[in-house]
């Protein structure tokens, strides 16, 4: 007794489907201001050993670090903050000419938590509040 045609089609779909993944695909390294990482406690790792960066101190939400040779400057959130896992770098750019600070951010909590953290950026930056 043969196979069906439709068995056998329905046999080789198994063969040549793709494997399933049983872990979540890795993410893949971004630069940040020139610091390469998988993550923002990568990045905090990455900052942290390499030594153009110096701790600039800090509270009991973030910690910062800067390098004045490429004018940047690391703000990572601690745990106790609700946008904890965060990094955010800033960075004098020229641009045409204009110099301009550039803030690039990697932020892996809650979408609501990073919008906050990024309004409080904002109001730091502009003079507004104290960012807490």
């Amino acid at each position: 007794m043969g196979r069906s045609p439709s068995f056998i089609v329905a046999a080789l779909g198994l063969l040549l489907a793709p494997p399933v993944r049983a872990e979540p695909a890795p993410v893949s390294e971004a630069p940040l201001c020139g610091v390469v990482a998988r993550d923002a406690p990568g990045y905090r790792a990455a900052v942290a050993a390499d030594p153009r960066f110096k701790a600039d101190g800090g509270d009991a939400l973030r910690e910062s670090f800067s390098a004045e040779d490429i004018q940047a400057i690391w703000t990572f959130v601690k745990p106790k903050h609700p946008a904890y896992p965060a990094a955010v770098c800033q960075q004098v750019v020229d641009r045409d000419g204009l110099l301009q600070i550039e803030r690039q951010v990697r932020c892996e909590a809650s979408a609501a938590a990073c919008a906050a953290l990024t309004a409080e950026l904002d109001r730091m930056d502009d003079g507004s509040g104290d960012g807490a």
